[in-house]
């Protein structure tokens, strides 16, 4: 029988492996990789979580950063305190000054997303009645109500990435939920690409501005 338009395949087998019993070498790697992976650092150790009241919208009340467990364990130092990978801020301002131009600086950024044509699916949390499921796929959610009043606080967010790392989990949980294909989908698509856009440009004006 002739076959048009067939691919040629060729697959090589190695005589050292154990092609019948691979799932029990892969288990003794990831055994292997495991634990040199404990010899290597502590990441073994849990720490008894911190139990505070969240204030409206989950902001959650003020707390020592150095009483986390664990955190010292880890490396961290207080200088490492509203460290942010964004080079915004000149080095010489003071805290209070850095922190309002922060707040500043996320309202405008919220605003431009709240004011953006595709925002709309995003202005409120996801109403439970209307999409009963939501919340059994979507185990952190986030919207720009919520977001909002974090920011609104002047407490939640002591760095950019954190203000960024909402925005960015908002999008993502929109595309986890929904199809490629659905309006939701593509607002989430264009609002981010319209976010970062304005993020970067805040950057590079707060950097000449320096």
């Amino acid at each position: 029988m002739d076959y048009d338009g067939g691919l040629l395949m060729e697959c090589k087998i190695d005589p050292k492996l154990p092609y019948t019993d691979l799932s029990s070498m892969i288990r003794q790697q990831r055994k292997a990789i495991d634990e040199r992976i404990r010899e290597l650092s502590n990441c073994q150790n849990v720490y008894r979580v911190l139990e505070f009241q969240k204030r409206e919208a989950g902001s959650p009340k003020k707390i020592k950063v150095e009483d986390i467990p664990g955190l010292r364990d880890a490396g961290w130092t207080p200088d490492q305190w509203g460290h942010t990978r964004y080079k915004l801020f000149n080095t010489s301002t003071d805290s209070v000054s850095k922190q309002k131009q922060l707040s500043a600086l996320m309202r405008v950024l919220l605003k431009t997303m709240q004011d953006h044509a595709d925002a709309w699916p995003f202005k409120e949390p996801v109403d439970s009645l209307d999409v009963p499921d939501y919340y059994d796929i979507i185990k952190d959610p986030i919207d720009l109500k919520t977001i909002a009043k974090r920011v609104e606080s002047e407490q939640y967010y002591v760095t950019l990435d954190m203000f960024v790392a909402d925005a960015r989990r908002m999008f993502n949980n929109c595309r986890t939920y929904n199809s490629p294909d659905t309006i939701y989908y593509k607002c989430a698509t264009r609002l981010e690409t319209h976010f970062h856009s304005k993020v970067q440009a805040a950057l590079q004006s707060g950097a000449k501005s320096q």
